[in-house]
């Protein structure tokens, strides 16, 4: 008795003094720490993002993007991830260790930009779990560590990219949706614009919040259900007012932006040619936008899609007793559900939009339980003559369940944690392609264009070397949709289809470009193939090579 009055004493110390926020934090903050210890990133993106946020400190506002020359970048370039780069800024003025060689000195900015991606990951949970409090749900803690042993959303919200930011910015847009506060709205907006391309969700989430009333209302109503009754309930002065505040907080970012008037061109090809209709089946385009195996999706995210199922089946069949927020919660889940099966990144969203509308209708669920009742019948249960198999069962029970959540947080843990060092030992180490792209720098005369292989070895060129150009990077949609011609050129190279002679006649005539970087990576196909040609041919001087690299210099 003496131990449960004390462990109560704690639990009021923590709830009166809010430390409860500040556990969650450091549970999340260390447990990434750990698991992101390796010295590499799990995304190429993230060396374009630190560079991006180095320049933008040193130089301001980049205007103009020539760094990929055969792609809409070059003629029509708005940054997409601004607001996030001046995030980053902070951290990369954070003091260096002194007496750092060179070398050092270059990859120490990968070092704060990873730590600021650990700090907003964290702070995702954080505001998660805020939410949670603020909508009175019973045993908060417990659903974080639920979303926790979601890998694929934990291995998204540990890149360094603008994800985990886009997420604390919708569920902070999503807690005022719901309120219907007007003015909060309309400032998310105009930030959202300036900081992540992904703002039109906040239009989707309006959307998914006037269709749930909806569908309370009609649940709710004595009334007789028309054509009258939907256009007053879709159409009432709330719903008009905050469909207002968010148009006019995104027109406002995208017109008082230093980016304007390009904006709203640029914000739609992104929407409607990458983010709708996306290319993947024609062009290749990075694994986040393809479809997930259903099986592995099912599997590394079990414990979330089992309570969401679950959610949804207790949703169904008490329609009614359904508050407006879990209609809005369950219609914008569904929908990230239909979106992640198209393109595997989308995870990011669906992962904590189901987690919240399971812990709305499971709390309704567990308020109406008769608890002292529950806890009578399984005393009872336990005093008969089956008690002692009935005690073995539930050992087994518990032992199985343990050995459960062990196996997810494996999941969740080492296998993010083995992919980082995968990622060290094959692709993305801090330091990959540094010495190539230092010898180009050394040798090779500014603004030349460099023409390489693979789309995504651009990042890694462009953080260690802007002193040149290239060929493409980011997303291949930028040059597919500058040049379907040069594009299909590019690729029967990549493919090796075609022989050197004609390779050095596109490289030179087309791309403009004396300079063949190959890297060597075999992730998405070989480079050995094409490497042979380019070895013994007359059209190509190899000038410099490395365990990462080659480059030649055509004749």
């Amino acid at each position: 008795m003496a131990f449960k009055n004390i462990l109560l004493k704690i639990k009021k110390f923590i709830e009166i003094n809010h430390l409860e926020y500040w556990l969650v934090f450091l549970f999340v903050f260390l447990a990434l720490t750990w698991i992101m210890s390796a010295p590499s990133l799990l995304c190429p993106d993230g060396f374009y993002h630190t560079k991006m946020a180095m320049m933008i400190k040193d130089q301001g506002i980049i205007q103009n993007f020539p760094w990929t020359q055969y792609t809409t970048y070059n003629n029509f370039f708005v940054n997409q991830h601004f607001g996030y780069h001046l995030i980053l800024i902070p951290f990369l003025l954070i003091p260096s260790p002194a007496n750092l060689d060179s070398f050092g000195l270059e990859i120490e900015p990968l070092i704060k930009t990873k730590l600021a991606a650990i700090l907003l990951a964290s702070l995702v949970f954080l505001t998660i779990y805020w939410l949670l409090k603020k909508w009175k749900i019973r045993k908060p803690f417990l659903y974080i560590l639920i979303l926790f042993l979601s890998n694929g959303f934990l291995m998204r919200i540990s890149l360094t990219r603008a994800p985990a930011t886009s997420i604390i910015i919708l569920f902070l847009a999503i807690y005022f949706i719901s309120r219907e506060k007007w003015r909060p709205i309309a400032i998310i907006s105009f930030v959202y614009v300036w900081l992540y391309g992904a703002f039109p969700l906040l239009i989707l989430a309006v959307a998914f919040y006037i269709l749930g009333k909806l569908f309370y209302s009609i649940l709710q109503s004595q009334e007789k259900i028309n054509a009258r009754f939907l256009i007053k309930n879709i159409f009432s002065r709330p719903n008009i007012i905050i469909l207002a505040s968010v148009f006019s907080g995104i027109i406002l970012g995208l017109t008082l932006n230093p980016y304007f008037p390009k904006t709203y061109y640029f914000h739609w090809f992104e929407l409607t040619r990458i983010a709708i209709i996306n290319y993947y089946a024609k062009i290749g385009v990075g694994a986040e936008w393809y479809p997930p195996n259903p099986a592995s999706l099912l599997i590394t995210n079990f414990p979330l899609i089992l309570i969401w199922v679950v959610a949804v089946a207790y949703f169904a069949a008490n329609a009614k007793q359904q508050s407006k927020k879990s209609w809005f919660l369950g219609l914008f889940s569904f929908f990230f559900l239909l979106y992640t099966l198209k393109a595997r990144r989308n995870i990011e969203y669906f992962a904590p939009l189901a987690l919240v509308f399971s812990a709305l209708v499971l709390n309704k669920l567990f308020q109406g339980a008769d608890w002292p009742e529950i806890k009578n019948k399984i005393k009872n249960l336990f005093q008969g003559k089956s008690a002692a198999a009935l005690f073995g069962a539930s050992l087994i029970l518990i032992g199985v369940i343990v050995f459960g959540i062990k196996n997810f947080f494996d999941q969740s843990f080492l296998q993010i944690k083995n992919e980082y060092q995968k990622s060290l030992n094959e692709s993305s180490p801090y330091t990959h392609l540094q010495k190539a792209a230092q010898w180009m720098k050394d040798n090779i005369p500014p603004k030349e264009i460099i023409y390489q292989q693979r789309w995504d070895t651009f990042p890694f060129l462009f953080y260690f070397d802007t002193d040149h150009y290239y060929i493409n990077g980011l997303d291949q949609t930028f040059m597919y949709a500058f040049s379907k011609d040069l594009f299909e050129k590019w690729q029967k190279i990549i493919r090796s289809e075609i022989g050197a002679q004609e390779i050095s006649q596109i490289v030179k005539n087309d791309f403009h470009s004396s300079w063949f970087l190959l890297e060597k990576r075999e992730f998405g196909g070989s480079y050995k193939p094409l490497k042979l040609k380019l070895d013994h041919s007359p059209f190509f001087i190899k000038t410099y090579e490395d365990e990462e690299a080659a480059v030649y210099n055509l004749r």
